[in-house]
């Protein structure tokens, strides 16, 4: 569900403020699909 987020770029930055730590977390999963 919060991959669909991160997807679009307005809730990029919600995101990574509020759930830095998920943020993380996808980023080791997915390998960094926002900085990707």
């Amino acid at each position: 569900v919060d991959l669909n987020r991160i997807a679009l770029p307005a809730d990029t930055p919600i995101i990574d403020q509020r759930s830095e730590g998920e943020h993380k977390k996808v980023s080791a999963r997915g390998g960094g699909r926002r900085g990707n």
